[in-house]
Parts: structure tokens; sequence; C-alpha cells
């Protein structure tokens, strides 16, 4: 892990959070989660030290993960059967992004993502040249999705951290 990682973690989950305690405030009981791509990261620690139900998915077999599935494809499962989505750092690893979106909202009515702003690009080539952020995961960066790629998909959307990353989101009010 790069010395930078840790910190854009930190913010990341900073911003995530607060949408987290509103869907959790609506449903009032443990949900059911979807962490899409989250195998390599600790979030899905977060959501079950608050005790949900949460479920792994990758692209590769890991120790921690669940289902290992390809997210540029059609996700084998139910229509709506998540309470929640869970997906950070990952959707621009996919050169698929659009259907990814779109199989986000068939399998929950409530979404959070986040991805690098196109402004974050050259910055991270730059960090990741200097080693200070994971040089292979960010070579491994497809595309960088722009405000208008979420907002044309129903999704909520602003900008953090100097408006290097985005939040993106969905939550079905009650």
């Amino acid at each position: 892990m790069a010395i930078l990682d840790p910190l854009t973690k930190y913010f990341r989950y900073r911003k995530v959070l607060p949408l987290l305690y509103k869907i959790e405030k609506k449903y009032k009981r443990p949900l059911k989660i979807l962490d899409a791509g989250g195998a390599d990261g600790d979030f899905h620690l977060i959501l079950k030290k608050r005790n949900h139900i949460v479920y792994i998915l990758d692209n590769q077999s890991k120790e921690n993960v669940d289902y290992v599935v390809d997210l540029e494809k059609k996700l084998p499962f139910k229509d709506k059967e998540f309470d929640l989505v869970v997906s950070l750092a990952v959707i621009e690893h996919l050169y698929n992004w659009e259907g990814c979106l779109e199989e986000f909202k068939r399998v929950s009515e409530n979404i959070i993502l986040t991805t690098p702003t196109r402004l974050g690009k050259p910055i991270l080539e730059f960090f990741a040249l200097l080693n200070l952020v994971n040089k292979e995961h960010i070579k491994d960066h497809k595309y960088y999705l722009t405000k208008e790629d979420f907002l044309i998909k129903g999704y909520s959307y602003k900008t953090f951290l100097f408006g290097l990353n985005s939040l993106a989101w969905i939550i079905k009010e009650i």
C-alpha cells in the first residue's frame, strides 16, 4: 500500500458514511448489503461492525469474497435483492461502467459509489509515478466518469477531496 492510500480511503469513508446513516435510519434494521468490488478494501468491516449482513463481490477468488462475478456483465442476483449496493473506487476499472450502474439499480434501490474525477486523473497518475498511490491500481483505470455520466443514469452527485473524487448515490425515499 502506498503512503497516500490510507488517507484517500479515510476521505472516501467520511463522505460515504452519512449516506449510510441515512439509509440505516430509514430501514431501522440490519441491512443486506452488496459490497461490489470490495475484496481489497475494508469498508465491509465497518458495515459488519454496524451489524449489517454484507456480501462481498469481486472479480477473483479471495479469502473474504462471497461471489466471484464480472461486474461488466449481468449480476447473478434477483431484482431488488439487496437493501444497499456499495462500490468504492471500483467503477473506474470497468469498460462497461454504464451496464454496471444499471445493474446496481436493478439489484437495489439504494446505491453508494465513489470514483475519481477526470480532474483527478493527471494528479493520480503523477502520484503513482512517485509511488505515493498504488501504481498498478491507477494504471488499471479504464474510464473517469463525469457528473453528466451519473446524472443521466439517475444518480445524485457531488465531488470531494478538492474535486478529485466523485460521490454518486441513489437513495429511495419511503
